[in-house]
C-alpha cells in the first residue's frame, strides 16, 4: 500500500517546520505532495527516509504564465531532484484543470504544459521525474453503477490526448475524489465505510462511496479506447473528509473516513484489488482559506495513528 498526504499551506501556523512535519506522519505515510515548488520547504521534508514518493506541484496560474518550461524546471525542480536523489519525483502540471471554475482559462494550456515538461525534463535529464495531472470526478456525465460510468462529451477529445500521452510518457492516471461532496445521494454508512447493504455491479460488490467513484473512473477510462490507458495505475491525488463546518463534518466521521481509506491502499477496490496509492487532503487544517466553513477543516494529522474503527 501506498498512503499519503497532501500539505497545505493557507493556514496560521507555519506548516513547513520539517520536524513538526515529519512528527505529524507516521511510518504508514510513504508519499507527500506538495502544492509548490519550493526547494527551502520540499527538500528538508523530502529528505526523510520514510518518504519513498514526492509531488511538486506546478499551478494552474503558471500554465499561463511560464514562457519556457526548460529554465522553469531548471530554475524551479532541479534544485530539488538533485538533493532527492532515490525518491521517485512526480511534477504535478496543474490541479482540476477540467473543473467547471478552471476549464475556460486553463483548459486549453493543459496538453501545451503537459507536453513542454515532458521534454524538457529529458533535456534537463531528470529521469527520476515523471509528469502528472490531477483530474475530478466532475468530468464524469454518470457514475452510477460504477460500470454505467462515462465522461462529459465535451471532454472526451481532450481526456484521449491527456491519457495517450501519459501512457507514451509511461506515467500515472491521477483524481481527487471525494466522497463528501456526493454524501447527500447516500447512506451515512455507504459514505463512511460503514455497515451497509450495498449494491452489487456486475458481480463486484460495493459497500461504500470511495470504492463505487474509484472503480466509475477506471469504467469511463476503458470506454474512451485509449490503447493500454486501463492498464496504467490510477493514483487518488487527493481525498479527505472534514472534521468540521458542514453537514456530516466531525471528528469522528473523519477518523472513519481515514480509517476506510487505509483499507482500500491495502486491499483496493472491487475492479482493482490490492494495493492503491491514495493521499489524503490534507495533512493540516487551513485556517486563512476561504469558500464554504468546512474547507478550512480537512487537516488529518491528529488522526492518522488512529486505528480503531467507530462503530455505529
Amino acid at each position: 500500500m501506498t498512503l499519503g498526504v497532501n500539505i497545505g499551506d493557507l493556514c496560521c501556523d507555519d506548516p513547513w517546520n520539517s520536524k513538526k512535519v515529519l512528527r505529524s506522519l507516521n511510518n504508514e505515510v510513504e508519499s507527500v505532495k506538495f502544492f509548490h515548488c519550493d526547494p527551502s520547504k520540499i527538500v528538508p521534508i523530502g529528505m526523510s527516509k520514510m518518504l519513498k514518493t514526492i509531488y511538486i506541484h506546478l499551478s494552474n496560474e503558471e500554465l499561463c504564465t511560464t514562457r519556457s518550461w526548460k529554465n522553469w524546471i531548471n530554475h524551479n525542480l532541479k534544485p530539488i531532484a538533485s538533493r532527492l536523489r532515490g525518491k521517485k519525483l512526480y511534477l504535478v502540471v496543474g490541479n482540476e484543470v477540467l473543473s467547471d471554475h478552471n476549464k475556460s482559462k486553463y483548459a486549453p494550456k493543459l496538453l501545451p504544459a503537459l507536453r513542454g515538461c515532458y521534454k524538457a525534463l529529458n533535456e534537463c535529464n531528470l529521469r527520476n521525474v515523471s509528469v502528472v495531472t490531477p483530474l475530478d470526478t466532475s468530468c464524469l456525465a454518470c457514475s452510477y453503477p460504477p460500470s454505467a460510468s462515462f465522461f462529459k462529451p465535451e471532454f472526451v477529445p481532450i481526456l484521449k490526448e491527456i491519457f495517450k500521452f501519459t501512457v507514451n510518457a509511461r506515467s500515472k492516471i491521477c483524481f481527487n475524489v471525494y466522497p463528501y461532496f456526493a454524501k447527500q445521494h447516500v447512506s451515512e454508512d455507504f459514505a463512511l465505510f460503514g455497515e451497509n447493504p450495498g449494491y452489487i455491479d456486475q458481480g463486484r460488490r460495493y459497500d461504500d462511496l470511495f470504492c463505487a467513484q474509484y472503480d466509475s473512473v477506471v469504467h469511463a477510462v476503458a470506454k474512451l479506447g485509449v490503447r493500454n490507458a486501463n492498464r496504467l495505475e490510477l493514483v487518488v491525488t487527493e481525498t479527505g473528509w472534514p472534521s468540521n463546518g458542514g453537514e456530516m463534518s466531525s471528528d469522528r466521521n473523519t477518523c472513519r473516513y481515514i480509517n476506510g481509506i487505509k483499507k482500500v491502499c491495502k486491499e483496493g477496490t472491487p475492479l482493482r484489488p490490492g494495493p492503491r496509492e491514495i493521499l489524503l487532503f490534507e495533512l493540516y487544517d487551513e485556517n486563512l482559506k476561504g469558500g464554504p466553513d468546512f474547507e478550512r477543516f480537512f487537516g488529518v494529522f491528529k488522526f492518522l495513528n488512529i486505528n480503531h474503527s467507530f462503530k455505529k
